[in-house]
């Protein structure tokens, strides 16, 4: 709902201070306005003034909320301060010109709820001024000014609606600049050297760019030797006939790891034993259908292969020495 503007006369200014607060990003603008002739002029009652200093009766709180932008008015709904969540780096930045306008008392009209609050549509435009100081919070043109105080004036339309809010002798203070930590520095300092054009960077340059190439050639080195560790580890092959009838259940020991495991009739299984077995390696096959070792082998190898016939019966066995036998089946 818009918000309306009583504009009364006033024989003087009201006083207005504008304040920034950069942690919490709020503009706020205070309105204090003069005591009336015949408020100061009325008949002093001691008692009742001290009683109304001691247990003063609450005033009535009245809020307009336009969405970052909360207007308070005191009892007699008149604007009394600004409150605007703001974002300066959103603003438009725009030469503004100073209102110019009748001096009056702004008295607000609205559809305030029991809890004293009334709702407005959000401002559309945030403006502001940086070499005169001015910022102007805007839902639209307004054909008339009416100036409250020094520093802020309300823009209405025709009808009254309340269409700017122009608050003036207002600038953001500048930020000190950050000290640099070192790693800005040093990175400053290598961008530097980065631009420039001298032989001796060129030079460091060209040295860096080989440096790099030999941490990539180290890496990939050191990546494939992982590879090769694990897939060029030496193998026991098994071979299960496909004559035979029924699975068949082996244990094979290695370097302490027992791997147990199940042929099928037809199947082969390929196990990887150590890279570098110790002196004392030991490579047992076993069937526990048989309940006996079916090999024993104590010395390095590069592939041994099994051939098992029909009832777990070892028909050939195979071992090879040369490195590339580890990637071929016997001929």
């Amino acid at each position: 709902m818009p918000i309306r503007i009583d504009p009364r006369p006033a024989t003087a200014l009201a006083l207005s201070q504008a304040s920034w607060d950069p942690k919490g990003g709020i503009l706020s603008c205070t309105i204090e306005y003069p005591v009336v002739a015949d408020q100061a002029d009325k008949p002093a009652y001691p008692l009742r003034d001290f009683l109304d200093r001691q247990w003063p009766e609450p005033e009535p709180i009245w809020i307009v909320d336009a969405g970052p932008l909360t207007l308070d008015l005191d009892d007699r709904k008149r604007l009394v301060e600004v409150y605007l969540l703001a974002s300066p780096a959103t603003w438009t930045l725009q030469p503004i010109e100073p209102a110019q306008g009748d001096v009056a008392e702004p008295y607000l009209e609205a559809q305030f709820d029991e809890g004293g609050h009334a709702k407005c549509q959000p401002i559309q435009e945030e403006q502001y001024d940086p070499q005169q100081g001015i910022v102007c919070l805007s839902w639209g043109p307004a054909d008339h000014w009416h100036i409250i105080s020094p520093t802020l004036a309300l823009g209405l339309a025709s009808d009254g609606t309340l269409m700017k809010i122009q608050i003036s002798e207002f600038r953001l203070p500048i930020p000190k600049p950050r000290p640099k930590s070192a790693w800005e520095r040093l990175k400053h300092r290598l961008m530097q050297l980065k631009a420039g054009t001298c032989l001796q960077w060129k030079s460091g340059q060209m040295k860096m760019r080989y440096l790099s190439w030999i941490c990539r050639a180290i890496w990939v080195c050191f990546l494939s030797w992982i590879l090769f560790m694990w897939l060029c580890s030496p193998i026991v092959a098994l071979h299960y006939s496909s004559q035979a009838t029924e699975s068949l259940v082996f244990y094979l020991y290695s370097d302490g790891t027992i791997t147990k495991s199940e042929l099928a009739p037809g199947k082969s299984d390929y196990t990887s034993t150590a890279m570098n077995p110790p002196s004392d390696m030991q490579v047992i096959l076993s069937f526990p259908v048989l309940r006996r070792e079916v090999l024993h082998v104590t010395e390095p190898f590069s592939r041994i292969d099994v051939y098992i016939g029909p009832g777990a019966r070892i028909e050939r066995t195979e071992i090879r020495h040369d490195f590339f036998a580890r990637f071929t089946d016997p001929d």
